[in-house]
């Protein structure tokens, strides 16, 4: 093991000679929520519909949206790893897995109905948006292709969907994943 465990510096900057993918918001509609949801999207660079890319879903923690992930630059960590070789290219799926009528941060987040909407996302996942991304993107289908990961909430998220599609799901990621998925005893 190396004796640090910092990242190397700019990994998560734009760097010279690389071309990254590009953002795009879009909007689905889910049958599972009623409404249309926002997602943010990151397409890998000179992506092409002729070719079929691998896609993780990129899941926020409890107070976050679609947007949260957006300022720790993954367009530029995974545009790095790919020019660097050590990442396939992909797509970037980052969307609020909140799943309810109201996916709107609460006053009061730690409760039983808002962690309601967060269980309620792998109906929303499996049922609107995995395949809204393979009818409009050029998704390369099978678990060995999928990947999910998630911080806090969303690692939590990660670890529940993950268990519950392993057909579907071939790599999960829980970083600091909250409690809830295992029985547990607080303190």
């Amino acid at each position: 093991y190396p004796e640090s465990h910092d990242a190397p510096s700019g990994f998560d900057a734009a760097q010279n000679g690389v071309t990254y993918g590009t953002r795009e918001k879009v909007t689905y509609y889910s049958s599972v929520t009623g409404k249309d949801r926002k997602v943010n999207i990151i397409l890998p660079a000179g992506y092409t519909e002729e070719k079929q890319y691998p896609v993780i879903y990129l899941f926020h923690g409890i107070g976050g949206n679609e947007d949260e992930w957006l300022s720790g630059n993954p367009d530029k960590i995974i545009g790095n790893l790919v020019h660097n070789g050590e990442a396939k290219e992909m797509i970037i799926v980052i969307p609020n897995i909140r799943a309810g009528a109201d996916d709107s941060y609460p006053s009061d987040a730690f409760n039983i109905e808002h962690y309601k909407k967060f269980d309620n996302f792998i109906n929303d996942l499996r049922e609107c948006l995995m395949p809204f991304m393979e009818e409009n993107y050029s998704i390369a289908k099978g678990r060995d292709n999928t990947a999910i990961c998630g911080l806090s909430m969303g690692a939590r998220e990660s670890l529940y969907i993950g268990f519950n599609m392993l057909e579907d799901i071939g790599y999960i990621a829980a970083l600091s994943p909250g409690y809830g998925v295992f029985a547990y005893t607080a303190n």
